[in-house]
């Protein structure tokens, strides 16, 4: 932001000088690792202490990557590996957690040039 002369505020890049790509792509990046690290988290808890809830939690993680995976036709190929080729549920876990975050990293990214596309509308409808 730079002052416009008026003791007014220009809207331009947020402060700290970080441009807008790069604010767009560090939040989708620390939405998607902690999506990553709360999935972890929460399958180590369930092995130590069961619980209803707990596993319900955990099945409600694994409902938005089983279905993109399921939806570009990757599924039926980790089913095989965790089934005859020996992947444990910590692979799967990985697996499942990096396809959550690409998921939100694109959606972060997508709503970020949005919502930059939207600004940048109302910017020059302004200035005319």
């Amino acid at each position: 932001m730079t002052d416009g002369g008026d003791g007014g505020v220009e809207q331009g890049e947020p402060s700290g000088g970080v441009s807008w790509r790069e604010f767009v792509v560090g939040n989708a990046y620390a939405l998607s690792l902690l999506y990553l690290v709360a999935g972890l988290v929460m399958e180590s808890v369930r092995r130590v202490a069961p619980r209803p809830a707990l596993e319900a939690a955990v099945r409600r993680l694994d409902d938005l990557p089983g279905a993109v995976l399921h939806l570009l036709g990757l599924l039926p190929y980790l089913q095989r590996a965790q089934v005859y080729e020996g992947w444990g549920t910590w692979t799967v876990r990985v697996v499942f957690g990096l396809t959550t975050m690409a998921v939100i990293f694109l959606l972060a990214v997508a709503t970020g040039l949005a919502l930059g596309g939207a600004r940048w509308v109302l910017l020059r409808l302004r200035t005319r």
